[in-house]
């Protein structure tokens, strides 16, 4: 009589066992992204309370920083069900690349919004200042005016002339960092920073109005 122990059970439970070792590391990688996050934020806001970077721009890295992070645990989570993470980068290098094209086809927007940031950063001037906007090498006057305006694309003064009405001077934020600011401090000011959140929750009234 012949005696033997059929193997077969064990292959048979082997994509059982490969599924809940996929499903464990994947609750252990999804933990781990939840604490990074965590540390990442509270690691933002001490930049912001040292200082270190104002509210607005703590609140878009925070956001660029939240979609890496997922992005790059959801990888991490797919390559444990069998997923290539090498497929994937190709699809979103193609992606990428795409992007990018188009990125440089609207650069001059970029420009201005990349240059918006940088003032919020730097803070040159207030809203409610007098500003000139100057060639440095020349002495013809340039473009002023009190500063009432800003947002992601230009700076908006206020322009007056003697014995004509005010009229409004459309200057786009790059400009301010090719040209030489001359900057007259106003008796009642607001920030940048604050200027922008104001006009955010105006976009946001007219969105819910609407």
């Amino acid at each position: 009589m012949q005696h033997w122990v059929s193997l077969d059970w064990i292959k048979d439970s082997t994509p059982a066992w490969e599924l809940m070792y996929a499903t464990i590391s994947s609750i252990i990688l999804l933990a781990a992204g939840m604490v990074l996050l965590k540390f990442f934020r509270k690691g933002m806001n001490s930049l912001e309370k040292q200082k270190l970077l104002t509210a607005l721009v703590n609140q878009i890295l925070q956001r660029v920083g939240k979609w890496l992070i997922i992005l790059i645990f959801m990888l991490l989570i797919l390559q444990q069900y069998g997923v290539s993470i090498v497929s994937i980068w190709t699809v979103i290098s193609a992606v990428l690349a795409m992007v990018a094209v188009g990125f440089v086809a609207v650069w001059s927007v970029l420009s201005n919004v990349l240059c918006t940031f940088i003032l919020l950063v730097v803070k040159p001037f207030r809203i409610g200042d007098e500003i000139e906007v100057i060639e440095p090498t020349s002495t013809n006057a340039g473009i002023r005016g009190k500063v009432v305006d800003l947002n992601l694309i230009y700076t908006t003064l206020e322009h007056q002339q003697q014995d004509e009405e005010p009229s409004l001077v459309i200057i786009p934020n790059n400009i301010f960092f090719q040209k030489g600011i001359r900057r007259k401090s106003g008796k009642v000011t607001v920030s940048l920073e604050t200027q922008m959140m104001v006009n955010k929750v105006a976009r946001t009234q007219n969105i819910t109005d609407n």
